[in-house]
């Protein structure tokens, strides 16, 4: 979602809200108007494995190490990155991607190379042992809204990056007649998943990829992971099913947008910023998304997965991360890291948590 808009409510979007309610058990239903959003069991680290036990925990009230790691002490160091911003035709559709080599002065473990195959593109990623990671962005999101955590994070762990933005979104083609016969329809995250995502890594010589996706970008993570193999699978603010939190902010955010700065603030993100707004926002408001529903898929997810969610977040509960903790996993590793003092992007909420979390979880993939 539109990370932009974390501190953005309006008490007017109760009825709105409570239409489009989530209904646990049966998703074709609509809840009762105006049903809280659930309450959510406050925990720390939670980690399902049915055979080893998680290397790291998280204290939420303090720094997770007594020393600040490597990667925190000179983030400095992600100004040398030489990164490679094109535009890739997918499906017809010119797409903005970044690329974020290696670090060649990164020892990796010796490993086969399962991430990446022989050509010039995958080759522009520069040579490492390790899976690439894929950046998946928030519903307002971009490249640029990434800021540099990408190259923060492949610096840290030597892996190299990609990073694009959707159609519509930063400097990716457009969408004709957005609010019409270019409007999204229900299954947009679906269509992404596995029509898009897979086309774009085949382009770019990527087999077997480690996802990372915010918000939108998470709940598009998942379902490429349940369909495709996935060398890991990380989610931070990921959306499986629609409450009226989400709702809320949503609604909202439309406010804000009609009434207030935020088509400015977001014109720096954007080329085309009304598709990027309207694409968004207009599906998530519609009746018709309300049974949206990814819980039976995510059962099918079999490579390691991180979820990471803020008690705060002003679009999702923690319902949302517990849901993937519910399910079996076939023996892989499944952590839920649950943060305070954390809003919709933790990435940006919580940097150093966040860093450090993903660094131990990377360690072994």
């Amino acid at each position: 979602m539109g990370g932009l808009l974390a501190g953005l409510m309006v008490a007017g979007a109760d009825v709105a809200a409570g239409a489009c309610a989530h209904a646990r058990g049966n998703t074709n239903k609509l809840a009762e108007p105006n049903k809280p959003a659930k309450k959510c069991e406050r925990f720390k680290t939670k980690t399902f494995n049915a055979e080893t036990t998680h290397d790291f925990t998280c204290c939420p009230n303090a720094h997770i190490e007594q020393h600040p790691p490597n990667h925190l002490q000179n983030s400095a160091m992600t100004a040398s990155v030489a990164t490679e911003i094109e535009k890739i035709p997918v499906l017809g559709v010119n797409l903005e991607v970044m690329r974020i080599p290696a670090a060649s002065n990164h020892t990796a473990p010796a490993a086969s190379e399962p991430g990446t195959a022989s050509g010039s593109a995958a080759s522009s990623l520069g040579k490492s042992s390790r899976a690439p990671i894929v950046f998946l962005h928030e519903g307002l999101g971009s490249v640029a809204m990434w800021r540099d955590f990408p190259m923060q994070l492949c610096q840290a762990t030597g892996r190299a990056g990609l990073v694009y933005s959707r159609r519509g979104y930063g400097q990716s083609d457009t969408v004709p007649e957005v609010r019409g016969a270019g409007r999204l329809l229900p299954d947009y995250m679906h269509k992404e998943a596995v029509e898009v995502l897979p086309e774009l890594l085949s382009l770019c010589g990527i087999e077997k990829p480690i996802l990372l996706g915010h918000s939108d970008g998470g709940t598009i993570a998942l379902l490429h992971a349940a369909q495709f193999e996935t060398e890991a699978c990380i989610v931070m603010a990921p959306h499986l099913f629609v409450e009226d939190i989400s709702i809320q902010a949503i609604t909202a955010a439309r406010e804000a947008y009609e009434q207030g700065d935020l088509h400015h603030r977001l014109q720096k993100f954007h080329t085309h910023v009304d598709t990027a707004f309207w694409q968004w926002n207009d599906i998530w408001l519609n009746e018709a998304f309300c049974s949206f529903n990814i819980e039976e898929e995510c059962k099918r997810i079999t490579c390691p997965l991180l979820a990471i969610q803020g008690f705060d977040d002003p679009y999702g509960t923690m319902a949302q991360v517990d849901a993937l903790g519910d399910s079996p996993l076939h023996n892989k590793r499944r952590v839920l890291l649950k943060l305070e003092r954390c809003g919709h992007s933790p990435h940006r909420d919580q940097t150093d948590q966040v860093l450090t979390a993903l660094i131990a979880f990377l360690r072994d993939i």
